[in-house]
């Protein structure tokens, strides 16, 4: 069983390998671990921002971020929408808005 417990600057680490491999360049975390809530294996909640999306099911999109994420770290919750989405605005987005942590990749 794992027993090893990653601090948010790990997780940002690795989500910011993640983010340049998928040539997105802006990224939220938010959720229990920002506000120091979570438990030994929470997932880590974030939002995602790229054009890249576009003309992709957002189904599609959550599985190849889903796969690319190492299996050994806490479950990866993404929240994938192009600008344009991310621009409409929803519950989660908003969420994300107002307690998250930025994450910017230069792509």
């Amino acid at each position: 069983m794992d027993t090893q417990e990653y601090s948010l600057d790990e997780l940002k680490e690795h989500l910011t390998r993640l983010m340049k491999a998928m040539n997105i360049s802006r990224g939220i975390i938010f959720g229990s671990r920002v506000r120091g809530e979570h438990l030994h294996r929470s997932d880590l909640d974030v939002l995602l921002i790229s054009s890249q999306f576009a003309g992709i099911r957002f189904r599609d999109r959550l599985l190849e971020i889903q796969k690319r994420w190492p299996i050994d770290l806490p479950p990866l919750e993404p929240f994938p929408y192009t600008p344009e989405e991310f621009a409409q605005g929803n519950t989660v987005i908003r969420e994300a808005q107002k307690d998250g942590i930025e994450v910017a990749v230069d792509v």
